[in-house]
């Protein structure tokens, strides 16, 4: 009977070793999570657990609101990270558009260069005709 009790002592102990081991990698893990929707699934299982245990601790509860404002932080990495994003494709769509107004007015002075030319060349061309025709 000591003997059952001493083993049962220890394998209590070793259990007891090992549910605090777990403990501190998940707690680790969860700290690591950077992603707002990992963190809300820990979260909810946190919640599911303490639903089920009705005398959880405050330790645990304190977890709970530590990972509700980790998720929180999380979402507005995200959302800076979306809005940063889309800042740059609207810059580079406004770049891609100054660079196509550019070359049209490019073009357009040109042309504009062409036809002064081509109408300076008409009254050059007239200009002989009528000393020639003389």
């Amino acid at each position: 009977m000591p003997e059952d009790i001493a083993s049962l002592t220890k394998k209590n102990v070793d259990l007891e070793k090992r549910l605090k081991f777990a403990e501190a990698k998940i707690k680790a893990l969860a700290d690591n999570m950077t992603s707002s929707k990992d963190i809300d699934n820990f979260a909810s299982v946190l919640e599911k657990q303490m639903s089920k245990d009705k005398d959880f601790t405050l330790k645990t509860l304190q977890r709970h609101a530590e990972l509700a404002n980790k998720a929180w932080d999380a979402r507005d990495a995200e959302r800076q990270k979306n809005a940063e994003q889309m800042h740059k494709e609207a810059q580079k769509q406004v770049s891609d558009v100054n660079k196509k107004i550019e070359k049209m007015t490019k073009d357009t002075t040109m042309e504009a260069r062409f036809k002064v030319l081509e109408t300076r060349l008409t009254v050059v061309e007239s200009l002989v005709k009528s000393a020639l025709s003389r």
